[in-house]
């Protein structure tokens, strides 16, 4: 026996639903999640030419000293704590002269020019390393663990739209429980049909359901006209 006409258009309006919720959740996560890696990759970038552009203020290798000051103070205004961000400021002559206390021990030959992603003490960090225009290294780096962090709350967030669905079934069993009543009346008083009934079953029914009532009130009379 098939299940009822309700509980069949319910699972499937369901799984329709459903799966456009997914699909529209997991798209949503996919497009933020590349949308904030760009802004992401593009404020490291910008940090390390600001640094750069600052270190090339400095007449000299000991100047760079009182410039990294000021630098630190701009790539750590948006964190909570330094171990989260850091900078390497390198001398014409590849020696390391102002440095945050998370990229001290990071070789100037660790990472290439460019934008990667290694392992430093252990730790996960985005780094971004550049020559400025007067010869110097600079790298800036960040934790990668602030953007995995940012990417979980943004899965939490897309997942989080999947509660919907209980609720989408409840408000589907309502509305589909209220339209489909005429035909349960309808199926009542076919049920409770007598021989020699006159009355015709149906009354006020749905557009639709008046072709069935007027076939099947036919019916009952010409089963009347047999059984006289």
């Amino acid at each position: 026996m098939y299940a009822s006409l309700s509980a069949r258009t319910v699972g499937i309006v369901t799984c329709c639903a459903g799966g456009f919720l997914m699909l529209f959740a997991l798209s949503s996560y996919l497009l933020a999640r590349d949308r904030i890696a760009s802004i992401a990759d593009a404020q490291l970038i910008d940090n390390a030419r600001i640094v750069s552009a600052l270190a090339d203020l400095a007449p000299n290798d000991q100047a760079i000293v009182q410039q990294a000051a000021e630098a630190r103070g701009f790539i750590l205004r948006a964190h909570d704590h330094e171990p989260v961000v850091g900078f390497q400021i390198w001398s014409r002559s590849n020696l390391l002269v102002a440095s945050t206390d998370a990229l001290r021990s990071l070789p100037l030959d660790a990472t290439p020019v460019g934008l990667v992603t290694i392992s430093v003490d252990g730790a996960r960090w985005r780094i971004y390393t550049l020559l400025g225009d007067k010869g110097r290294w600079v790298r800036v780096g960040e934790r990668a663990e602030g953007l995995a962090s940012t990417y979980r709350a943004l899965l939490l967030w897309a997942l989080s739209s999947l509660i919907a669905v209980p609720m989408l079934v409840l408000l589907l069993r309502a509305a589909v429980g209220r339209s489909m009543r005429p035909i349960g009346r309808l199926a009542e008083q076919v049920a409770a049909w007598r021989p020699h009934q006159a009355e015709p079953i149906g009354g006020n029914v749905p557009r639709e359901l008046v072709p069935i009532v007027a076939s099947i009130n036919g019916l009952l009379q010409r089963v009347n006209q047999v059984i006289k």
